[in-house]
């Protein structure tokens, strides 16, 4: 009975550590906003080494305050998981994406992270008309970005290698990674000429997030 007893014991425990490690799937320790750029970046650690597909979750945008909170969530590999820490990630997130007012400064915090780094200061910035055009075509895309001598970075899925081009988010930081990416698909023969797209595709992120290996 002692015995059985133990084992019931042992299973809700496990259930929830669980349960925890989804609710709080990543940990945040490190947060980055260039001012000028607009792009967040966020370094952390995934609760369990379940846990993969890291991923910014807006949380809430509330207006009257002026606060932005975030969360990163991922995806759970397993539905019974060991109590350790899993493997650290890294985060980049296009602020100008968010419906915010041109101008106002904001606070942006993350909620599984210290206090100093839920008090971070953004003042948002206007899209470049220019990049607007492109912004029509969102999509997600998972692969292993890999960097070509000839042609900088590129998407592989084993297959096939898709361009990616980003002048302000730093894809070095996810060089050779494993990385989930949402993104604009630009076709290359559509902007020079207004033809029928006849050139390979360019993804142009505005969200990307890797494990590092």
């Amino acid at each position: 009975m002692a015995r059985r007893i133990l084992v019931f014991i042992y299973i809700a425990l496990v259930l929830v550590l669980s349960g925890l490690a989804k609710a709080n799937a990543a940990i945040v320790n490190k947060v980055e906003i260039n001012q000028i750029t607009g792009i967040l970046t966020a370094h952390g650690v995934l609760s369990t080494p379940c846990q993969n597909h890291p991923y910014v979750v807006i949380e809430k945008i509330d207006e009257t305050t002026g606060i932005i909170e975030l969360d990163v969530n991922s995806v759970n590999s397993h539905k019974i998981c060991v109590d350790v820490l899993g493997e650290r990630f890294d985060i980049a997130l296009d602020l100008k994406e968010l419906p915010l007012i041109e101008g106002r400064t904001y606070i942006i915090g993350f909620k599984t992270t210290s206090d100093e780094l839920k008090n971070l200061k953004y003042k948002a910035v206007k899209v470049d008309e220019s990049v607007k055009i492109f912004r029509v075509n969102k999509q997600n895309f998972k692969g292993l970005l890999v960097h070509l001598e000839e042609s900088g970075f590129a998407l592989s899925d084993g297959n096939q290698r898709v361009p990616v081009v980003s002048p302000q988010i730093n894809l070095a930081l996810f060089q050779d990674n494993q990385v989930w990416l949402s993104g604009y698909v630009v076709h290359l023969a559509s902007i020079s000429d207004g033809a029928e797209p006849k050139s390979p595709a360019v993804i142009i992120p505005v969200s990307i997030g890797g494990i590092r290996p």
